[in-house]
């Protein structure tokens, strides 16, 4: 702890020009003033080492800095350069109001030279408050006054810091408050936009599928305008004549019909709905639903038919056929069986047969002779055929990919397709039965 000589600290006052205006043996402080603007008094606690510096502040009025452990080489500066900061020390702010206990007398100098001059006697609750402000107490008085003011001025600011922080958390809040809404905005849009995005797709999905509708129907129409949706019948059977006639009697009736075929005294229709009609059957065939239980409405899908020979798909997906009098049953075995999948199969007169496999392809035997050489020497780069029908006597019908037809027909078969010729229609397709005048012509006007 320093501690300085009296004598001492008078001297280094003088040196810089300070004047004693007051000393308490019994409290060990002396006081010094001098004629600066705004310094009031410096305090020196000579026993300790703490100064304290009283000054008039342009706006928090009579302050006084007290600094502990003082060096004396800061001593001698502070009493040259009163304002000067050290970065250590508290403030009191105002002077003491009857704050103190009674002191005993202390001498009150007034002379600048440093000699020890009479003045009043200062005592009790005499606080000697002049020009140069209130004497000072002993230095723990001082120090329990100060921590007073402190806490006085610490409750003071905590308060204005509640006042300060209620305000920042107010506008914390309206921040927050804006960030939220401006989030629920963003929100609210994105919302929007996906809202409308989903709307838009599945707008776009409704168009597409209402188009794929529009497609498939314009697909369907001219699928049934190729395959014709008139057609002339002649069957022997008066019976059966009258059946197809009725369940075929319209055109609106007719054009659903994707499949049709006569046979000696009878015929099959079959339906894009499914469905499947058919009267007298070849016997072998006829026989063979009964026994499995197929003889109904809809068992069968497609059937080509001959004398005993047939080929005839199932609803079920089964396959049955039979090669009876067929030529070469063999090869017609090996074909059907093939991964190459049958398209159309049509059985003539003789045994002979011929198959139009799914990848454009064909298989025949026993053809007639003119057909046979057509189709064996047709250019592979030409379309090719679609359509087959076998009719007696040699005849035949034959239709390519590309419409075009050629035929060597029956003279009544032939009369009907030159009148759809000749009325710009077109023939889509011939059956005929080898054992019988029995056919079908199916086109796309009448004839």
């Amino acid at each position: 702890m320093p501690a300085w000589q009296l004598a001492t600290v008078r001297t280094e006052a003088q040196k810089a020009g300070l004047a004693e205006i007051y000393h308490n043996p019994q409290s060990a402080v002396v006081s010094f003033s001098s004629l600066q603007a705004g310094f009031k008094r410096l305090n020196v606690y000579y026993s300790t080492g703490t100064v304290g510096t009283c000054m008039d502040h342009p706006t928090k009025g009579h302050t006084q800095l007290f600094r502990r452990n003082v060096g004396f080489d800061l001593l001698t500066q502070l009493m040259r350069q009163p304002r000067m900061h050290t970065g250590a020390g508290y403030h009191r702010k105002r002077p003491r109001e009857h704050a103190t206990p009674p002191r005993r007398p202390a001498q009150r100098l007034a002379s600048a030279d440093g000699h020890r001059a009479p003045s009043a006697i200062h005592g009790g609750d005499d606080q000697g408050d002049d020009d140069f402000g209130p004497d000072p107490a002993d230095e723990e008085t001082e120090a329990r006054a100060e921590r007073h003011r402190l806490l006085a001025e610490a409750a003071a600011v905590a308060a204005q810091l509640a006042d300060v922080d209620a305000v920042l958390e107010e506008h914390t809040r309206r921040r927050q408050q804006r960030e939220r809404e401006a989030a629920e905005f963003l929100r609210q849009q994105e919302l929007q936009r996906q809202q409308a995005a989903a709307a838009a797709q599945a707008a776009a999905a409704r168009a597409a599928e209402a188009e794929a509708r529009r497609q498939q129907a314009v697909a369907k129409a001219q699928r049934m305008h190729e395959r014709g949706s008139y057609y002339t019948v002649s069957i022997s059977n008066a019976e059966a004549q009258a059946d197809y006639m009725r369940r075929c009697g319209t055109v609106d009736s007719f054009k659903s019909v994707k499949h049709a075929a006569v046979c000696n005294g009878g015929f099959f229709i079959a339906r894009d709905n499914g469905k499947s009609y058919w009267h007298n059957l070849p016997h072998l065939l006829g026989t063979r639903l009964v026994e499995e239980n197929q003889n109904t409405q809809g068992a069968l899908s497609y059937v080509a038919a001959g004398s005993d020979a047939y080929y005839a798909h199932l609803s079920s997906g089964a396959i049955w056929w039979n090669t009876t009098g067929l030529t070469d049953p063999d090869a017609f075995d090996a074909a059907v069986e093939s991964n190459r999948g049958v398209r159309h199969i049509e059985f003539g007169e003789g045994g002979s047969w011929i198959i139009m496999f799914e990848d454009g392809g064909s298989l025949f035997q026993g053809l007639p002779t003119q057909l046979h050489n057509k189709l064996r020497s047709r250019n592979p780069r030409l379309p090719g055929a679609t359509e087959v029908a076998l009719g007696p006597d040699q005849t035949w019908f034959v239709r390519y990919s590309d419409g075009k037809t050629d035929w060597l027909l029956p003279t009544h078969v032939a009369d009907t397709c030159n009148s759809v010729v000749s009325n710009g229609g077109a023939v889509t397709r011939v059956s005929m039965c080898a054992d019988s005048s029995d056919y079908m012509v199916r086109s796309t006007c009448s004839g």
